[in-house]
């Protein structure tokens, strides 16, 4: 399970209501592929693990993709 804070609606405007979305990941060696929803639809993150100990996760972003609803 994946879980990610963020704004709730399109507007970034103060106040901003923040909610939580719900979604699904999965790693294959070092990338890890995410699928989580957002106010308007569906989100993709695709992420490369650089480093990983006890005490710190050092990733880096590859590509983001937002498909709308509307």
């Amino acid at each position: 399970m994946f879980i990610e804070r963020k704004n709730a609606g399109w507007c970034g405007t103060p106040p901003i209501a923040y909610a939580d979305f719900n979604g699904s990941w999965a790693k294959n060696d070092s990338l890890i592929d995410i699928t989580v929803d957002y106010w308007g639809g569906v989100a993709n993150y695709h992420w490369k693990i650089i480093s990983i100990d006890n005490n710190n996760l050092i990733l880096c972003k590859l590509k983001e993709e937002y498909h709308s609803n509307y």
